[in-house]
């Protein structure tokens, strides 16, 4: 064996070492201790590949893209200097986001910062005061290079707060990424931006006409995530008299808007053109008082654009929100998308409300996730979502107890006065369903209950139909299964198999006991 630790990795490829160091470099960069953290110690990361050999560090050398890519690093003047030398002119990564404070740049790093501003590629800054120190020294250079840049916080010295919202005085005319708090760009760093996540504190009072017009100036944005984050309403200036003209954002492709109520996101996102094949979620974290249980939700007439989509076939529903969306042949959503999640919302109003913003006839696709309604509205609204989606194929129920399953389960073999509940129906999906509970028939058990439910409904259905369900597929993890019989739940199993009453069953369940054991069926 030989005993030079470098005799076989000297041998490697130099394209072979290049691609070990890119690697590298993507999961282990190198880290400055923070002072507060003792016991975690400064990493060289990937840096310390240039150790192995000197084959190594020759490449790992002559790869100015990593040494430009960790400049600011350590926060140390040498090591800056010496790794702007291995960049050759390529352009640096100024990241300051773990900085601990700033007053220890001065006269170190920030000058050196400074200096070097029209090189820099990426720019992350953490808070206001070290943003004004870098960029606002007086001289303000161009930066041709810049496409990436990231402040953390903006909150101006000695202002009381809400303060007006600040436009940020970057000339960076090639910015493609942009990730901002309190402060938004001028017009000439948004020609090409592509990406924008900007989210407005509390602190700051903005007007929906300047956030109109700061996005209309983003005309290649393909990715926007706001946030507007309210305390009382003086902080929501909707312009008297202001009436927006449409504002053309034809490129994107994924929008995330978070508000507190419905109104903002109705005021902010409706001037708004956008293509109707996006990935739109809208988040209202507060309820609107003034809309009664009554009331059409004005987020299905904001997006009816999106909802009503040509090309959607699936509804999911959750604890708090409805997803629209296109279903890929592996079952899960495609490109295209339209989620409301509206805190506070019941199922009843949104269930009832939804309808006419979606073409029904296209919709094969139906998941309840957590849809826990009372026995009432199962019997009322269950049944009208039925007749409503009459084309649903494919019908899945997750995330419940046993209890509302069964409820659900049952009303599926009932007909009303439009006929037969999904009548398409060819595939259900049960999925990590809790067995807690009590069977409401005492002379049953829990599992011999919920197995008659279910096999009445498919017996139902298929003296209506003429035909049995094609599939029943039970799936996931159901949990509290430690009274639940499991040697009963197979005989079950093999004799719902075995009476015609559906034509396959998928069985992937694992069965969780109290103590967290499990049990694959």
């Amino acid at each position: 064996m030989p005993s030079d630790p470098g005799h076989h990795v000297h041998k490697l490829p130099v394209d072979i070492v290049r691609l070990l160091f890119d690697h590298a470099a993507a999961l282990d960069p190198p880290s400055r201790s923070p002072w507060f953290a003792s016991r975690k110690r400064t990493s060289l990361g990937w840096i310390a590949l240039t150790h192995v050999c000197r084959y190594w560090r020759d490449i790992g050398l002559a790869m100015p893209l990593l040494w430009a890519s960790i400049a600011t690093t350590f926060f140390d003047l040498a090591i800056a200097n010496e790794f702007l030398v291995r960049a050759c002119g390529c352009p640096i990564t100024v990241d300051l986001t773990s900085l601990d404070g700033w007053r220890h740049l001065e006269g170190t790093l920030l000058p050196l910062i400074r200096e070097n501003l029209p090189q820099v590629g990426v720019l992350k800054l953490p808070f206001w005061t070290l943003v004004h120190d870098v960029l606002h020294s007086g001289d303000e250079k161009p930066l041709p290079f810049l496409h990436t840049v990231q402040i953390n916080g903006w909150y101006p010295y000695n202002q009381p707060w809400p303060y007006p919202l600040q436009t940020l005085q970057l000339h960076a005319p090639g910015l493609r990424f942009a990730t901002l708090y309190n402060v938004i760009l001028p017009p000439g760093s948004t020609r090409i931006l592509r990406e924008l996540d900007l989210t407005l504190s509390y602190y700051v009072r903005a007007s929906l006409s300047t956030i109109h017009e700061f996005l209309r100036c983003c005309l290649q944005l393909e990715k926007l995530k706001m946030k507007w984050e309210l305390r009382g309403p003086r902080l929501w200036l909707r312009d008297k008299g202001y009436h927006p003209s449409a504002i053309q954002l034809k490129k994107l492709k994924i929008v995330t808007l978070s508000v507190e109520r419905q109104q903002m996101a109705w005021d902010l996102w409706q001037p708004i053109v956008a293509p109707d094949d996006i990935v739109l979620k809208i988040v209202c974290e507060k309820k609107d008082p003034a809309l009664s249980r009554s009331t059409t939700p004005l987020l299905l007439e904001l997006c009816a654009g999106q909802l009503s989509a040509n090309h959607h076939d699936a509804i999911e529903f959750k604890s708090k929100s409805m997803t629209v969306y296109q279903l890929s042949p592996d079952r899960s959503p495609s490109s295209s998308s339209c989620t409301l999640s509206i805190v506070n919302l019941g199922h009843t109003q949104l269930l009832n409300t939804f309808p006419p913003f979606i073409r029904k006839e296209n919709i094969r696709t139906l998941s309840l996730h957590a849809v826990n309604l009372v026995l009432s509205d199962v019997n009322v609204i269950f049944p009208a979502l039925g007749c409503a989606l009459p084309n649903v194929t494919d019908l899945s129920i997750k995330h419940l107890n046993n209890g509302p399953v069964s409820l659900y389960i049952r009303t599926l073999g009932r007909r009303t006065s439009a006929g037969s509940i999904f009548p398409a129906l060819q595939v259900l999906r049960l999925s990590d369903i809790d067995l807690k509970g009590k069977s409401s028939n005492p002379a049953r058990s829990t599992t011999q209950y919920w197995w008659d439910t279910l096999k009445a409904t498919l017996k139902t259905r298929l003296d209506v139909k003429g035909e049995p369900l094609r599939c029943l597929v039970l799936e996931g993890t159901w949990p509290n299964a430690r009274k639940w019989d499991v040697d009963q739940d197979g005989e079950e199993l093999r004799e719902c198999r075995s009476c015609g009453v559906v034509q396959e069953i998928h069985d992937y369940r694992t069965f969780t006991m109290l103590e967290g054991g499990a049990r694959r069926m």
